[in-house]
């Protein structure tokens, strides 16, 4: 708020200002008033001195929630109000007042203060005309100043938050008015966003003592991640509040993110990310939360050996598509870009659990083709891998599989040993057919087992009609694990075939977009690879 004059004028001020000439050339100044209606600016002082507003004073009243707009998307779902028509080629700025009521009793039991935003580029706030808090802003702006510096999209959809307990004492009981402008790093920029929210709380006076609260009496055992809050009560004064964060559990080791349902049919939201418990022990997701792509904190949650969970952009919207029997931990806000984007995954300490960037790219029918990218080998240690294209896969389904596991593994068939032959009879009737099965394994001693099946038909002449087996082998040991398993999982999968193609020589990359090549496996290895 820009405020002229806090009292009367002088006889001299005003004749001052009654004998100056302006000669102004387009718009000059930018003034903003209280009034958001009518034609009459009241004097601030009480004094009578009222005017007269020439034009259309009226403030454009917004919905609750953020103040922006955006070409490509990313920030549609914060922004409530558009001023795309309002700023774009028009003003780097603008001007949000948040008027707010405080009542006395709450008003005297505030502790802390904090002002939560999420912003592109800059913005500066006063509190009742304190400022309070800025970022990327000029040191004296003006009405249509630009942002100092730009700020990237993934960083502005996530709260900042800034503490303003110090500034506490500028409430007061009643009306009050949080008062903001916000800066793009220019006019014709692509995009905009500024959303704002004032927090306040109180604690428990000194003679009253949390219904929530636990007198120490030795060490605690903590179930879950927790941020534990503590006060030391000295004869009669309390201590300041400490705060500690434990993270609890192998969560850094266990929980891997599955599958990404990016970029969902353009009717829907039903927007998701599945993360599983790999290991052997039940993990407690409390204060885990993802940092990059979307915002979201795990709320008191845990995940059995082999358990998996969802987060969605809209849960309402989710269940409709998938229905409600899927274990969902919560609503993330934001929502993952169409084009691909990093995602970060930290646990309660802020310890990076998997941090990777994914493309629209690596599978068409994943970017609004109604299939979810899925991992392959989420028990891979390489974390690494979750940035390689060759380590995703459309899902086998549409609409991505939710809180289940994709296609299973494939069982490669064992060999037949005993062929069945009808023997031919010769003019004398005397059967002359003979068929040999040399079945052969070899077993490599390298840490990626590999076997190899033949199977030979030779019809020879003889006098007997009964087949006859020779089986002859390199090893004492009849190979337990599948021939085509390359990975040595027990089981051959659709990473097996990178592997044989690679071996092969062959192209690696896999011979169809589309799932069907798992249900193609065995014959692709038939007809393609080793005929």
């Amino acid at each position: 708020d820009v405020r002229i004059y806090n009292r009367a004028l002088t006889p001299a001020e005003v004749m001052n200002l009654a004998n100056r000439v302006d000669v102004p050339t387009g718009l000059t100044a930018h003034w903003k008033l209280d009034e958001t209606s009518g034609t009459t600016a009241a004097d601030s002082t009480a004094n009578g001195h009222d005017g007269t507003l020439l034009g259309d004073p009226q403030w454009v009243v917004p919905t609750r929630g953020g103040v922006g707009y955006h070409d490509t998307g990313t920030f549609y779902p914060t922004i409530a109000t558009n001023v795309d028509a309002e700023m774009r080629g028009v003003n780097a700025s603008t001007y949000i007042r948040v008027p707010f009521t405080v009542g006395a009793n709450d008003l005297s039991n505030f502790q802390f203060l904090n002002l939560k935003t999420r912003y592109d580029a800059g913005f500066v706030a006063y509190l009742n005309g304190q400022k309070v808090a800025e970022a990327a802003v000029p040191a004296t702006p003006e009405w249509n100043s630009n942002a100092s510096e730009e700020r990237q999209d993934d960083k502005a959809i996530l709260y900042r938050h800034h503490d303003l307990t110090t500034s506490i004492g500028s409430l007061v009981a009643g009306n009050n008015l949080l008062a903001i402008q916000g800066l793009n790093s220019a006019s014709d920029d692509e995009d905009f966003l500024l959303s704002a929210e004032l927090v306040a709380w109180d604690i428990h006076p000194d003679d009253e003592i949390s219904p929530n609260a636990m007198e120490y009496s030795g060490p605690s055992n903590l179930t879950e991640s927790s941020q534990v809050l503590a006060r030391v009560l000295d004869v009669e004064e309390w201590s300041p509040l400490e705060k500690a964060t434990f993270a609890v559990g192998p969560v850094t080791e266990s929980l891997r993110i599955t599958e990404v349902h990016y970029h969902p049919l353009s009717a829907t939201d039903a927007e998701f990310i599945e993360v599983k418990n790999i290991g052997s022990e039940k993990i407690e997701l409390n204060l885990v939360r993802f940092s990059n792509g979307i915002d979201f904190t795990f709320p008191s949650f845990s995940l059995a050996p082999g358990e998996l969970a969802v987060v969605v952009a809209d849960l309402a919207i989710f269940e409709s598509v998938y229905g409600m029997g899927i274990n969902v931990a919560g609503e993330y806000e934001g929502r993952l870009a169409n084009n691909g984007e990093r995602i970060r995954l930290e646990d309660a300490l802020g310890a990076t659990v998997l941090d990777f960037e994914f493309s629209d790219n690596w599978h068409p029918s994943t970017d609004g083709g109604n299939r979810s990218l899925t991992l392959l080998d989420p028990t891979n240690p390489d974390t690494a891998r979750w940035n390689l294209k060759s380590s995703w896969v459309p899902s086998s389904v549409e609409g991505g599989t939710p809180g289940e596991d994709d296609l299973g593994p494939f069982e490669t068939p064992t060999p037949t040993e005993t062929p069945t032959v009808t023997p031919t009879p010769t003019p004398s009737d005397t059967p002359t057919a003979t068929v040999t099965s040399t079945p052969t394994a070899t077993v490599t001693s390298t840490s990626t087992p590999t076997s190899t099946w033949t199977l030979t038909n030779t019809p020879t002449e003889t006098e007997t009609e009964t087949p006859t087996e020779t089986p002859t082998e390199t090893q004492t040991e009849t190979p337990s694990i599948p021939p085509y398993d390359r990975t040595g999982e027990g089981f051959v999968n659709a990473l097996d075939l990178l592997v044989i193609l690679g071996e092969k020589g062959l192209s690696g990359d896999l011979p169809s977009d589309t799932p069907e090549y798992y249900f193609g496996f065995a014959q692709y290895w038939n007809d393609q690879v080793n005929p």
